[in-house]
């Protein structure tokens, strides 16, 4: 070969003298692209919403939640969990499912969101959580925002017309407002899709009669 063959149009050779990082570009990669409305879901969301609720449908919980970090740019799934008992305790049906002393189980209780969060480690930050079974609350809110996670996906916090004073429908709002503030994304799962996800994949609802939506 000769030198000739080795020289490169003028636009590529521009580029062996660096350039700058470009987001927009990143973000036009992305499942999400440029879209600013946090109703409109793409093929992509809709997905992972899914996946989340065949995760949730591995827990043994009464309210069965399943959680997804994915990666936006790369279209990658970083981590996913369900909630439940810690590693190395037994969970029996029967403790996780007892309610005569739900505020007791709950305690032992890892949360789907955290469960994700610590296999996703650095890896969670920038990327978008995904969130099937019962709303975000708080103390979750707080470690999401904390681990750098960009935009949440799940069920917004309603109210229980026969409990209109539930604690846990606060703390979910209590969740939307501590993401508003941190700047985190918030897309509300559409009830249509959260039906067919709750049918496909038989999970538990939540009642009024349960100490509230929200995940656990």
């Amino acid at each position: 070969m000769t030198q000739q063959d080795f020289t490169l149009p003028d636009h590529q050779a521009e580029l062996l003298e660096g350039f700058p990082a470009d987001p927009h570009k990143r973000q036009n990669s992305s499942h999400v692209g440029n879209n600013t409305n946090p109703k409109h879901f793409t093929r992509w969301d809709e997905r992972y919403v899914k996946l989340a609720g065949h995760i949730a449908s591995w827990s043994k919980d009464t309210a069965q939640v399943g959680c997804v970090i994915v990666n936006p740019t790369l279209r990658r799934v970083v981590a996913f969990s369900f909630n439940g008992f810690p590693a190395n305790i037994p969970d029996h049906v029967s403790l996780l499912q007892q309610r005569e002393n739900k505020k007791k189980k709950l305690a032992q209780i890892i949360h789907a969101e955290q469960n994700t969060l610590l296999y996703a480690g650095r890896e969670a930050r920038g990327c978008h959580a995904y969130v099937v079974g019962r709303p975000v609350c708080n103390s979750c809110a707080i470690l999401l925002i904390q681990a750098g996670i960009e935009r949440v996906v799940a069920a917004p916090p309603l109210p229980i017309p026969e409990k209109p004073d539930d604690e846990w429908v606060e703390r979910g709002r209590l969740a939307l407002t501590l993401f508003n503030k941190a700047g985190v994304g918030f897309s509300p799962i559409a009830q249509k899709l959260l039906d067919e996800v709750f049918e496909d994949y038989n999970l538990d609802r939540p009642t009024a009669v349960e100490s509230a939506p929200v995940c656990c």
